[in-house]
């Protein structure tokens, strides 16, 4: 990283090379496409490669990449959340609910078609955390972040982070508990 502040490319494109599918791995968790989840991923290396001349050595390239990578995603996601908002005001009015198309039902309940229900619950309960929570879990789950890279990416305190983590837990166990088997007393 030292010498991609220096303007050396070359150092560039190993440091792309070597974060490119975290990074992308890390976007596509948060905003569940894959187009989006790329857009996003060039954007923050050229985030990225613009402030290098900032770069401090204090902080690890992947921990600064992914700062990087948060802040462009929860702008992403305050934006996203704006135009929703606006949209469904304009067009549905007040209190409308959703205009997406329920899930088709599973007509046989087998094992994959279970599996791929309980998966996307978990990534529905995922998406229903609050940004912060949302990006811890997926930090430390997704991409097997310390507990101090993940304060170090987030800017907040090692015991931030475990809060974080803490909270979202409940929040995952109680969105998830028709997922739990069921234990005999």
């Amino acid at each position: 990283m030292l010498r991609v502040k220096e303007g050396d490319e070359s150092a560039f494109a190993i440091l792309v090379e070597k974060y490119q599918r975290p990074v992308m791995n890390f976007l596509y968790h948060m905003v569940s496409n894959a187009a989006e989840a790329e857009d996003l991923t060039q954007e923050a290396f050229l985030h990225a490669y613009q402030a290098a001349p900032r770069y401090r050595p204090e902080a690890r390239p992947s921990t600064w990449l992914f700062r990087i990578a948060i802040n462009l995603t929860l702008k992403k996601l305050r934006a996203d959340r704006r135009n929703r908002w606006f949209s469904r005001q304009h067009f549905y009015g007040l209190g409308s609910s959703s205009s997406e198309p329920a899930a088709d039902a599973k007509s046989q309940p087998d094992t994959q078609s279970e599996q791929g229900e309980m998966l996307q619950a978990l990534e529905d309960a995922l998406h229903k955390l609050p940004e912060r929570q949302r990006i811890a879990v997926i930090l430390q789950r997704f991409e097997g972040f310390s507990y101090l890279e993940i304060a170090e990416a987030m800017g907040c305190s090692v015991e931030g982070v475990e809060a974080l983590l803490g909270r979202a837990k409940i929040r995952l166990r109680n969105s998830l508990t028709a997922y739990a088997p069921a234990h005999k007393t």
